[in-house]
């Protein structure tokens, strides 16, 4: 995964990206971008990459039933 922080960061959400496939309603299954995600939805500059990670990590427990893809399989 990456994080990228844009020059407008904190005032303006980073942006996250998954290189491999990922199985999450807050992922686009089509580019692995994370689009559906809350706290970027509704960005706060006092929200950290600690807050954005830990809700990854949340949203991966709450949907760890999902059919995840092969673990070769690339975005």
């Amino acid at each position: 995964m990456t994080i990228e922080c844009g020059p407008n960061y904190p005032q303006q959400a980073p942006t996250l990206k998954f290189f491999n496939k990922v199985n999450l309603p807050c992922v686009n299954q089509a580019n692995g971008r994370v689009d559906n995600l809350g706290l970027l939805k509704n960005w706060k500059e006092t929200t950290t990459l600690e807050h954005i990670l830990t809700s990854i990590k949340n949203e991966m427990v709450a949907n760890k039933g999902l059919k995840q893809p092969p673990e070769e399989a690339q975005y």
